[in-house]
C-alpha cells in the first residue's frame, strides 16, 4: 500500500493577485456593500476562493487579509465598523469550509477530544 504525503498547507500572506480580488467581492461602488450579494460579486468571490484553494491558503490567513481590508474601508469611511462582523460572518460561512485542510481538521478533532 502506498501512503501519499500530505500536500503542504501554506500559512502565508495572500499574494497581490488574491488581495486585488477582495474589493470586487463586496460591490462595485465606492461604499462597501454586502459580500457576494449579486451575481457579479458571487462570480468574483468564487474566483477568489478558487485562487485561495489553489494556493492552499488556510482560513486563518484569508480571514486576516479580508478583515484587514474591511478595517481599511472603515478607516476610509467607506464601511461602518458595525458592518464588519456580519460581513465577516458571511465570508466565513462561504469560504471556511473550503479552506479547512485535513491536517487542520485532525488537529481540531484532537483538541476537541482532549477537551471532553
Amino acid at each position: 500500500m502506498t501512503v501519499s504525503k500530505p500536500v503542504p498547507v501554506h500559512n502565508h500572506q495572500l499574494d497581490d493577485i488574491s488581495l486585488s480580488m477582495i474589493p470586487g467581492c463586496f460591490g462595485e461602488t465606492d461604499q462597501v456593500g454586502g459580500f457576494a450579494h449579486n451575481p457579479p460579486e458571487r462570480e468574483r468571490a468564487l474566483r477568489l476562493l478558487q485562487d485561495l484553494v489553489a494556493q492552499r491558503t488556510t482560513w486563518a490567513v484569508a480571514e486576516q487579509a479580508i478583515h484587514q481590508w474591511l478595517d481599511e474601508q472603515v478607516a476610509a469611511n467607506l464601511c461602518s465598523a458595525s458592518a464588519v462582523a456580519p460581513l465577516m460572518a458571511r465570508v466565513q460561512a462561504m469560504f471556511e469550509p473550503w479552506l479547512a485542510y485535513p491536517s487542520q481538521e485532525g488537529a481540531r478533532s484532537s483538541a476537541t477530544a482532549a477537551q471532553t
